[in-house]
């Protein structure tokens, strides 16, 4: 129990589950999470170990004998030994509680939430913990020695943890006190969870009473005389009240299963992995040749929604306007139904030809043909309503409190290569190729340049929603709030689109708390769960810092309002659709920034989606390699340069160090192949997120930011709200290189068309005093280059007189990790060992190459390090003196 102690509490202290060196705050269902994670292994091993104790103590001690004669009821024994057991369980679970508290407190944190830390540790998880309790007793019961117990006992956990799988058996009836997985909420609390884990509790929790009785039939008494005699002596034991006790117990364990089975299997489908890894990948055999099929875009649509929060209820009714925007006529229209929703379909002037439901697939036949030009309404209703409970919740997205779904789950036209498979193990199970790479980047292909990133069936599209919930919950939609009313117990919303945009946004319902600024003519709201203000006034702030600088420097917001809206932890991200930013209870709301020195990753999460109000949401690339380097990576420039402004230079030294680890750990993780930022894959996020922000920091260090500003604005003013041909990554390096000296062209090579890396180190730095108080620095250094393929093997390559900065800088303050930047120049090396000489006005604490960490360094610890002080000179203080040729760092302080 100590062990278990001592690894908590460091765990709950040091918990920086936010990123970039934060913590959270000490949320209770984070810190119920910690406890988990850190103590329940010694919990686990308490368990097993004294369950053997408790049944072998008497025999190992060779007193069975005697107590095995008194006249001790055998139907008292088991109990009695049970329950030590669980009161040391509960003792620890209290301990734990005390602990998580107390780390709680300590940190100035009150909401504790004592009936959370009840039902997680003494209901659910002890519910469990009850359950490895009686199968370990089991165990140790029916095996002829302590240690035949301990490996009975392993060998069935192991069984039942892999042999339902083995056997493709999902439900949770058959596998040992499981239960269905679930997500706490503070906005839902258990919701959507909440009858199944009833349900499969009561089931377990009943059929352990079975084998408790079990464990009192079974239990040995006297000689050890085998089996039959055993299960003889078992026999006789079934009689009085554990006769009726153990009939009534099967008969509600056996309705509790008819119960489960029928609310799993009957009102509601089960489906295993494996069937729907089949499903897939049948699914890409039939209907991959469709791919390249013409297919109307949508270029209106208007809907009306019903969310009933109580009964997990949604009824989505849509009237889309489909065009034919080819130059041939489009005889057929591919739909995809989205899962788990019921969809009836009606489309003016066609007729459903082909239904493959096991795919929730369907084809319309045109009579006559929808021909170039011309345009067909289509209509049709998504609805679900909850019906009992499922296996595991397969809509978590619809809740009593905090609804959040996306305009997805209407129907999807052509052929979707979202619903392939993308494991390469499972397609390789599944007889299909290696996973379908995006289209190459080839900017003269017009014809792979219709369809933006985002969609393949849609470009820019009108919105408008009216929206109903229930009369204490505020509904969200795209676009600028028209009117709102009551109506029959509920609220209604109109919301219309300020700006033709993507077919890509979301709708919500919750009971919300709304903050509300002004930026010009532009509302800026944040709707939060009333027990989550913490970080609100940061995120007001850094809408209103991004529009200022966005606006400013890219162009003008085209909406009327920007909203940041509170999601359930279902998923932790946050997501910008127009003018509309979902943004998880798991992430920022509860990020805990203490000091200055801190990343504000709520300011910089916020400031990173309102980018994408330009990046994406104006500016959206053709689907092709590099698309992401478009929307990610100018997304997370334009993060930076609102940071920068906003909380100074250091704090992106900082920020870019984080940065640049991430990326260096995760190229060694890659399982595609490590492509240079102009062709990044959508899903190597690594790159265009963490190498991205490295690359263009860098970028506006050397051409400065003006330069890089002045090419994003002419992006916009050219493509924003293009339809096709969508632009690619190449329309952007373009722009950049316009704005670019003629002496720098050469550097996007390196940054954009493949992968470079370098070897940066001080091998060697002195100071020495000079009379008049300043010093002198000599630092030695060795610079190397490297380009790497895309296997990652690298290969060594010259440098010849490239830039690299030169930087000196003073003991941090107090809680501060960078000091006072001394000196800061870029000098002109080339590889190999190189010796500068500069002079300072005090005596710096750390001196190094590339001490910004601009460029992509592959050991980037060794970069600066202490200088060595000498004896005093009395020489004066000199010009700097290096042995290449300096140079100022352009954009640099």
């Amino acid at each position: 129990m100590v062990a278990g102690v001592l690894n908590m509490l460091p765990a709950l202290f040091f918990n920086s589950g936010e990123g970039y060196g934060l913590s959270s705050l000490p949320v209770t269902y984070q810190v119920i999470d910690v406890i988990r994670g850190t103590m329940y292994s010694f919990l686990l091993g308490v368990i097993v170990f004294y369950a053997g104790v408790l049944v072998w103590k008497e025999r190992d001690a060779n007193l069975s004998d005697v107590l095995d004669a008194t006249p001790q009821p055998t139907w008292l024994i088991y109990p009695a030994k049970f329950l030590s057991l669980l009161l040391v369980v509960l003792a620890i679970q209290a301990l734990s509680m005390g602990c998580g508290m107390l780390v709680q407190a300590s940190s100035s944190y009150f909401r504790l939430q004592p009936q959370l830390y009840l039902t997680e540790l003494f209901v659910l998880d002890l519910l469990q913990l009850v359950a490895l309790m009686t199968l370990a007793f089991f165990s140790h019961i029916i095996s002829p020695n302590k240690y035949v117990g301990y490996f009975v006992f392993i060998t069935l956990v192991i069984i039942d943890s892999f042999l339902w799988q083995w056997l493709e058996i999902s439900t949770h009836l058959v596998n040992f006190g499981a239960l269905p997985s679930y997500t706490y909420s503070d906005m839902y609390g258990y919701g959507p969870y909440r009858s199944a884990l009833f349900a499969f509790g009561s089931y377990w929790l009943v059929f352990c009473g079975l084998l408790s009785l079990v464990n009192i039939m079974l239990w040995p008494r006297g000689r050890d005389r085998g089996v039959r005699p055993r299960l003889a002596e078992a026999g006789h034991r079934w009689q009085g009240g554990i006769r009726w006790a153990s009939l009534a117990g099967l008969a509600v364990w056996l309705g509790l299963g008819g119960w489960i089975a029928y609310n799993t299997m009957y009102l509601n489908k089960l489906t295993s992995p494996p069937e729907r890894e089949s499903r897939q990948a049948a699914y890409e055999r039939q209907f991959k040749t469709l791919e390249r099929e013409p297919q109307p875009r949508v270029a209106e649509v208007k809907f009306e929604i019903d969310i009933f929060p109580e009964e997990r209820g949604v009824e989505m009714r849509g009237t889309q306007r489909l065009e034919n925007r080819t130059t041939q006529p489009i005889r057929q229209l591919y739909l995809n139904l989205a899962e788990s929703w019921e969809t009836t379909v009606e489309i003016e002037g066609g007729k459903l030809t082909e239904e493959h439901p096991e795919f929730l697939f369907q084809i319309y036949t045109f009579d006559p043909p929808l021909n170039p030009g011309d345009s067909r309404q289509m209509k049709f209703v998504v609805r679900t309503r909850s019906r009992g409970f499922e296996n595991e919740v397969s809509i978590p997205q619809v809740a009593q409190n905090g609804t959040f779904f996306n305009n997805q789950i209407a129907p999807q036209i052509g052929y979707q290569a979202e619903r392939e498979l993308t494991n390469r193990n499972d397609r390789r199970r599944q007889g299909l190729s290696e996973p379908s790479p995006i289209p190459p980047l080839e900017p003269e292909n017009l014809a792979g340049r219709q369809n933006s990133y985002i969609s393949n069936s849609s470009d820019w599209v009108d919105v408008e929603t009216v929206i109903s919930t229930s009369s204490d919950q505020v509904a969200v939609a795209p676009g600028s709030l028209q009117e709102n009313w009551e109506q029959d117990g509920r609220r209604y919303f109109r919301y219309r689109l300020d700006q033709s945009s993507l077919n890509f946004y979301s709708f919500i319902s919750a009971r919300y708390k709304l903050a509300r600024d002004r930026w010009n003519d532009v509302d800026i709201e944040v709707y939060y769960h009333p027990e989550h203000e913490w970080n609100v006034p940061r995120m007001l702030k850094s809408i209103r810092k991004s529009l200022e600088y966005y606006s400013q420097n890219f162009g003008p917001y085209r909406h009327k309002q920007a909203r940041i809206i509170e999601f359930p932890r279902i998923d932790s991200f946050a997501q910008a659709f127009p003018g509309t930013m979902p943004y998880s209870e798991g992430i920022g709301f509860i990020a805990d920034i203490k000091s200055d020195d801190d990343i504000d990753m709520v300011f910089y999460v916020v400031a990173h989606e309102m980018a994408h109000q330009w990046w994406a949401h104006q500016v959206v690339g053709a689907n092709m390699e590099g698309v992401t380097l478009l929307s990610e990576t100018l997304a997370q420039y334009s993060a930076l340069m609102v940071m920068e402004q906003e909380y100074g230079r250091d704090i992106m030294r900082k920020f870019l160090s984080y940065e640049m680890d991430n990326y260096l750990r995760s190229r060694g993780r890659e399982l595609l192949k490590e492509r240079p930022l102009l062709k990044v894959e959508p899903s190597q996020g690594y790159i265009h997120y963490r190498k991205g922000s490295v690359v263009m920091y860098q970028l506006k260090e050397i051409i400065g930011e003006e330069r890089v500003n002045a090419a994003l604005k002419t992006i916009v003013s050219k493509f924003g709200y293009q339809g096709p041909p969508y632009p690619t990554a190449v329309d952007l390096v373009e722009a950049l290189k316009a704005e670019t000296p003629p002496e720098r062209q050469a550097i996007y090579h390196d940054l954009f068309e493949q992968v470079t890396l370098y070897g940066n180190r001080v091998l060697s730095a002195r100071a020495k005093p000079l009379s008049d108080g300043k010093y002198e620095l000599e630092l030695e250094i060795d610079c190397r280059k490297y380009v790497a393929d895309e296997t990652g093997e690298e290969k060594e390559v010259p440098m010849l007189d490239e830039l690299v900065e030169l930087g000196a800088f003073a003991a941090p303050a107090p809680k501060r990790r960078y000091g006072e930047t001394l000196y800061r120049q870029a000098v002109k090396v080339n590889s190999g060992v190189s010796t500068h000489r500069f002079v300072v006005d005090q005596l710096p604490a750390e001196v190094g190459v590339d001490p910004f960490r601009l460029l992509i360094d592959r050991v980037p610890d060794d970069n600066v390090r202490k200088p060595v002080l000498e004896e005093s000179s009395t020489e004066t203080a000199t010009e700097p003196v290096a042995t290449g040729t300096e140079s100022p760092a352009a954009g640099g302080n």
